[in-house]
């Protein structure tokens, strides 16, 4: 999953709330609650941007050990894969 460039779906509304990242889905009628690290994540996820330098930005800012933070950052992406936060337009 390393050469994937995820992308933020565009169906979702945000709002940073400092503590809380909200992101609602008006097809489902959904609000999904992030925390600051899972904030940090989407936030960097802008289709171009592949996960090891998400995980790479990740480690400077929380001083944290790349392979733990990427194999963290993975299954943070996976969820949010999975609910549709994210999308990904291409693979290397």
């Amino acid at each position: 999953m390393v050469s994937v460039q995820p992308r933020k779906n565009d169906r979702f509304q945000c709002k940073d709330l400092g503590d809380e990242f909200l992101a609602y889905d008006s097809e489902q009628d959904e609000i999904h609650v992030l925390n600051g690290t899972a904030r940090d994540i989407y936030l960097l996820c802008d289709g171009q941007t592949e996960i090891d330098a998400i995980a790479s930005s990740l480690c400077e800012k929380y001083g944290v050990e790349s392979r733990r933070a990427l194999t963290d950052i993975e299954k943070v992406l996976e969820d949010m894969l999975r609910l549709g936060l994210l999308t990904v337009d291409s693979q290397v």
